[in-house]
């Protein structure tokens, strides 16, 4: 009578940027059959630099499924910090940059804007980078900005620049599709510089029905169901 071997359960492997927690490769599998020997190592990824791992990344398959997470930085990363209740009061006229180390690519940030920060990296040409709420970047520069953890007024939660504001909203009835980063989402706002309420992926079909120019000359998109998104990131049909 022949002998059956028996399969063991896999062993789930994901690389993910430890950053932002998004995936920078696909996830893959370790098959094998019970009482097999596995080892996960770290691959090379282009761009990426190998930080840590999670989870058993040897051992012996068995009937219990395991998970080992392999954490990757940017490569011209030196550290990165996420950020809460911090933000920007602009002096001078900045550039803003869809990507870090890139050319000026989106609407200026003008005086006398406070605009909210998610997150601050530093490169290894000694440059930070601030990450606004609607996924654009900033470089530093203590002559242009100054980094706050009040957006204006201490006696009011909301910023000054917000407090009271009627937002001359435009009704519109059009289609588009989200034109982010590939296998991406991207964060929906509850209004233009507000708080984040859901996430879309690219190239997800959107009907916008609202727009909104802001006081820096920014457009906005209001999504039907969803919320608000700067228009870097939609592409109307």
């Amino acid at each position: 009578m022949a002998e059956i071997e028996l399969m063991g359960m896999p062993v789930w492997v994901y690389t993910k940027n430890i950053d932002d927690q998004k995936p920078v490769a696909p996830s893959r599998l370790v098959t094998g059959h019970v009482g097999e020997p596995y080892q996960v190592e770290p691959t090379e990824i282009e761009g990426y630099t190998f930080v840590k791992a999670k989870g058993d990344t040897s051992g012996v398959l068995n009937d219990q499924m395991h998970t080992v997470t392999l954490y990757y930085r940017p490569a011209h990363y030196l550290e990165a910090q996420k950020l809460n209740d911090k933000y920007l009061h602009i002096k001078q006229p900045v550039a803003t940059y869809t990507e870090m180390n890139g050319e000026p690519d989106g609407p200026n940030l003008w005086a006398d804007t406070v605009v909210p920060v998610s997150s601050r990296v530093a490169t290894k040409d000694g440059t930070f980078w601030y990450e606004l709420a609607d996924s654009r970047w900033v470089p530093f520069s203590r002559r242009d900005m100054q980094l706050s953890d009040e957006r204006g007024d201490r006696s009011d939660d909301q910023p000054g620049w917000l407090k009271n504001k009627v937002w001359n909203t435009q009704k519109i009835s059009v289609m588009g599709v989200i034109d982010f980063i590939p296998n991406q989402t991207l964060n929906v706002y509850d209004q233009p510089y507000g708080q984040v309420i859901g996430q879309i992926a690219d190239g997800t079909p959107v009907n916008l029905v609202e727009e909104i120019t802001d006081d820096a000359g920014n457009l906005w998109y209001h999504l039907d169901q969803y919320g608000w998104v700067s228009s870097l990131y939609v592409k109307i049909k």
